[in-house]
């Protein structure tokens, strides 16, 4: 890491975060660099940079260059696409491709560049830098008829004179024509293959690369995780003003319940609502953050094998989880002290744990259709249906003796009905009832009577603690293997050492 960026002269912004479209962070130039620390961190023999000057001033552009210059010296390949390459990081270049059309008009050393499109009949003018000259000339000019014409003819002529440039000198290693530079390039390649040790020959198993092992990958994974949500301050901040904002709106809508007849569908209603809530929130909050991480997960685990996958996937979850229950504590209190719930410890802390164990199954969720689906819009786009499903299921519109036989299996994976079966038992048992109609036979006198006509009495907080504990293990291990699936697989290819 220190290595990386002393190489890229990153020490400046060491401490700094690269920023996105909301939060400032370092400047463009900056920005390409650690792009490419990034990646050499896991020392590459071959390096790959696809524009690395674009959108970048003069000075800042060559800075870049130069960096990769530097960074080929230490017996690294670095391949690079450059547009309009002015003359000092034209002076770096070791080697030139130029492409037309896809086609090879040149490849060879960019100092003897020059020298062979003089001899075609195009000489660089004095003091012109050859990189726009040579784009130039390559390029196809379509403003009029006559000005295509002439550029495809002139490419023409340079495509086929490279490809018998060429053909010469394979035929011919010694041969003093406009490409026995090419040779004295191939001959220097094989000097050095035969001299030095090929390290791309070897093969390493994936034990070999995870540098560290499980647990330290947990814990500096679980720390990256903190420090990203906790960098991430609007969205906590956005997260608590909404979670107080729904809590403070229930208790005034639902402040001091009484004992009537009238505040048992109150009552049903307030817990019916929780469950809904806790079930959509965090769940949508994961799909957005982690949707959007998975492709930093493909970079690091599928291109550089950073640290193991299950490693990272038990931290993410670690740190996200009690992340929430701290919002959740925060709801519940508000919401049972203020409504007019029992005002019972035993009863307030099993409230409470019912909510936080909703949360975790919504968390769960949330991760299992992040990680099947592609994007954050797939998503969002699963994430609806399946939760107003459950919502029907959850034994408040609809009851469940009520359901189609071939759907009652569906209430049974419904975390939003187990939370809601939970909360409803936990508030009525033992709970009494004023009789305020006229007729005391229209009256429901015990809590117990109201959990007969829900169809809950033959359930207990056990089989929901039970429930709610497998769905959640259930969808992060449903969540885990998807994610492991849907990473793209590569086959390693093995160099031949024959010549």
């Amino acid at each position: 890491m220190d290595e990386a960026i002393r190489t890229l002269n990153l020490y400046n912004v060491k401490d700094t975060i690269i920023g996105n479209q909301t939060v400032r962070g370092i400047s463009g130039g900056e920005r390409k660099r650690t792009s490419i620390a990034k990646e050499i961190i896991y020392e590459p023999k071959i390096l790959f940079v696809d524009e690395p000057t674009s959108g970048l001033d003069s000075f800042q552009a060559a800075m870049v260059v130069q960096n990769l210059k530097e960074m080929a010296k230490e017996n690294r390949i670095i391949i690079t696409v450059i547009h309009q390459p002015s003359s000092q990081m034209y002076q770096l270049f070791d080697n030139l491709m130029l492409l037309a059309q896809g086609r090879v008009i040149y490849f060879g050393k960019a100092s003897r560049a020059m020298e062979y499109f003089t001899r075609l009949g195009y000489q660089v003018p004095v003091f012109f830098n050859p990189g726009d000259f040579f784009v130039d000339v390559i390029s196809c000019d379509i403003r009029t008829i006559e000005a295509e014409v002439g550029s495809r003819q002139r490419l023409d002529y340079l495509i086929n004179n490279w490809h018998l440039v060429r053909m010469l000198t394979d035929q011919d290693r010694n041969l003093s024509d406009p490409g026995d530079w090419n040779a004295d390039i191939n001959g220097k390649v094989e000097d050095k293959s035969e001299k030095t040790e090929q390290p791309s020959n070897r093969i390493y198993t994936r034990k070999q690369l995870n540098c560290c092992n499980w647990f330290s990958d947990l814990v500096v994974l679980s720390w990256r995780s903190a420090l990203s949500t906790y960098r991430d301050y609007p969205s906590v901040i956005i997260k608590s003003t909404t979670c107080i904002f729904f809590a403070v709106l229930i208790a005034l809508l639902f402040q001091n319940l009484t004992y009537s007849q009238d505040s048992i569908q109150d009552r049903i209603g307030l817990l019916f609502f929780v469950a809904i809530n806790q079930a959509f929130g965090p769940c949508i909050g994961v799909l957005d953050s982690f949707c959007k991480e998975r492709v930093l997960i493909q970079r690091e685990r599928v291109f550089a094998n950073s640290y193991h996958l299950s490693s990272y996937f038990v931290g993410r979850v670690i740190v996200e989880i009690p992340m929430q229950v701290v919002l959740v504590v925060l709801y519940s209190v508000i919401i049972y002290f203020s409504t007019g719930l029992q005002l019972r410890a035993d009863k307030f802390f099993i409230f409470l744990g019912f909510v936080i164990l909703s949360v975790s199954c919504s968390v769960s969720l949330g991760y299992f259709i992040s990680c099947v689906a592609s994007n954050t819009n797939n998503a969002n786009g699963i994430v609806t249906p399946v939760l107003i499903i459950f919502i029907l299921t959850g034994g408040f519109f609809l009851s469940l003796e009520s359901l189609p036989p071939g759907s009652y299996w569906v209430s049974y994976i419904s975390y939003i009905g187990w939370t809601f079966k939970a909360l409803t038992i936990n508030e009525l048992s033992g709970l009494k009832f004023v009789c305020d109609r006229p007729n005391p036979i229209y009256c429901t006198a015990t809590g117990e009577e109201v959990l007969v006509q829900l169809t809950f009495d033959n359930f207990t907080l056990i089989d929901s603690l039970i429930a709610n504990l497998v769905i959640t293990f259930g969808f992060l291990l449903l969540a885990y293997c998807s994610l492991r699936l849907t990473l793209p697989r590569f086959v390693c290819i093995k160099m031949s050492t024959k010549n």
